[in-house]
């Protein structure tokens, strides 16, 4: 999900570097031209006409087909560390109705790639990156650090694994060549799987030399990225990507609206404000795999900010947490825009977890006092993860699945922390599939805990990335969401 409220104040909101040139609390234009001012001077290039639609994109293409390759990024602007090498590919993809679309993925290539001499082609994860945005500009091959650098692609690609990383339609690739417009179906997880899985069939077509048509890999994904590639499970039970050794989902949620509903039920809960931003995100979402529903969700005040500043200056993840910052939850959204057909529509075709899966499949997540300030974890309802694990166990032992659920929560740990605090254990994991040397884990479900040393309390826990020391001050932390 990775949407953060750090500012909760007029006050607050009028940023130092905004008010010191004026008497007045800036107007949401005024936020969001700063913001996306920031946002840009995060992007590798400024120039977006490597991601336009390219003129042998047709509708009648079949999905996975490469449209564009760029066989070697120039690196200048980015922090990829000097042993890596990056590439970026334009292909095309399905939305959820079936229509082909083109779609854009980086390759972070190792300096050396493992195994070495395998005929399957070198080893590679299938990486699902978390809310970024809701627009063009918001492409994680576009960042300078890839969106989740050291977090999770760095780390990968310097341990020897290839790194497969879809954008998302409407993320990168914008438009279709006459200028239509590609909307961007946040969270819609069979849309997400879908990107996910032609990434890697174009990945393989673009750089066959690397990576075999039945290479082995391992699928990867983190907040909304989570649910992506708990939807690639899903995927793979009916329609399989050849080598798949199993997945890792890193704090997903299996129903948003589930979370904004429960999230507006309790007011007080530390995790309410966090759930109830996520309308803006929903609502979009909503209309656009259903276009008839025409943002009807919003407020009139909500509309006001999201089409006249956070969409009129193309906003990634920062500029929304700017925007709607001081905006008080209850003016989000239209009280009860849950119940349109619509959005019970969207939630039942994107709701993971309950159905069929192909495993195995490694679920961890933060829990620090029943959730990861984003997501619930194990509170008694049916928001939380393990409320939806559970149901799927439930599901498996039924169906006599003989699949392999193991799920593990990090006490005293927060949304994006959970990464870095279980590092070990899912590279451990993504390690051991890939190689076959151990055996796989058993069939059926498995719920652990993990705690520190030290005592998590000791820690100091955000929501947001806590990786770069004093990246930003106490005014410019909507800057952590990059």
């Amino acid at each position: 999900m990775a949407t953060f409220r750090f500012l909760r104040s007029a006050t607050l909101l009028c940023l130092a570097k905004i008010c010191a040139t004026q008497e007045t609390t800036p107007s949401p234009a005024e936020l969001a031209a700063y913001g996306t001012a920031w946002e840009a001077s995060q992007h590798a290039s400024s120039d977006a006409v490597w991601y336009e639609t390219p003129d042998n994109f047709s509708s009648t293409l079949k999905p996975g087909v490469v449209l564009k390759i760029e066989y070697a990024t120039d690196l200048t602007n980015y922090t990829v560390p000097a042993s890596l090498s990056m590439s970026r590919i334009i292909y095309t993809t399905l939305d959820v109705h079936g229509a082909v679309l083109p779609t854009s993925a980086y390759i972070l290539w190792p300096y050396h790639a493992l195994p070495e001499n395998d005929t399957l082609g070198y080893d590679a994860v299938l990486w699902a990156h978390g809310t970024s945005g809701l627009f063009a500009p918001c492409a994680p091959s576009n960042y300078r650090s890839l969106q989740y650098h050291f977090m999770v692609p760095y780390l990968l690609a310097n341990q020897g694994t290839v790194v497969v990383a879809p954008d998302y339609a409407g993320l990168g690739v914008g438009s279709f060549a006459n200028g239509t417009k590609i909307n961007h179906p946040w969270a819609t997880s069979p849309a997400q799987a879908n990107d996910m899985a032609y990434a890697l069939q174009a990945a393989r077509s673009a750089f066959p030399q690397y990576l075999a048509p039945g290479g082995p890999y391992v699928a990867m994904g983190h907040s909304q990225g989570g649910r992506a590639a708990w939807g690639f499970t899903e995927r793979q039970a009916v329609s399989p990507v050849v080598g798949y050794r199993g997945t890792v989902l890193l704090a997903p949620a299996a129903s948003p609206i589930d979370i904004i509903e429960q999230a507006i039920e309790n007011p007080d809960a530390p995790w309410s404000i966090p759930g109830q931003t996520l309308q803006i995100l929903t609502i979009q979402s909503v209309t656009a795999v259903y276009p008839s529903y025409k943002w009807a969700g919003f407020t009139n005040v909500s509309a006001n900010i999201f089409f006249n500043a956070y969409e009129k200056f193309q906003g990634c993840l920062p500029t929304q947490n700017i925007l709607y910052g001081a905006l008080p939850p209850s003016q989000y959204a239209q009280r009860g825009w849950t119940n349109a057909s619509e959005v019970k529509a969207w939630q039942e075709l994107t709701r993971v977890g309950n159905k069929r899966f192909a495993g195995p499949v490694l679920l961890l997540a933060g829990n620090n006092n029943g959730s990861d300030g984003i997501i619930p974890y194990d509170l008694p309802i049916s928001a939380s993860i393990l409320s939806s694990v559970h149901h799927l166990c439930g599901l498996m032992e039924k169906g006599g699945w003989e699949e392999s659920l193991q799920v593990v929560g990090y006490k005293d740990v927060n949304h994006f922390p959970v990464i870095q605090a279980s590092e070990g254990m899912w590279l451990d994991w993504i390690k051991q599939r890939l190689n076959g040397a151990a055996p796989g884990p058993p069939s059926g479900c498995s719920i652990g805990s993990k705690k520190a040393f030290r005592g998590g309390k000791d820690s100091f826990q955000t929501i947001p990335p806590n990786f770069l020391v004093e990246w930003a001050n106490a005014t410019d932390q909507w800057q952590y969401s990059l």
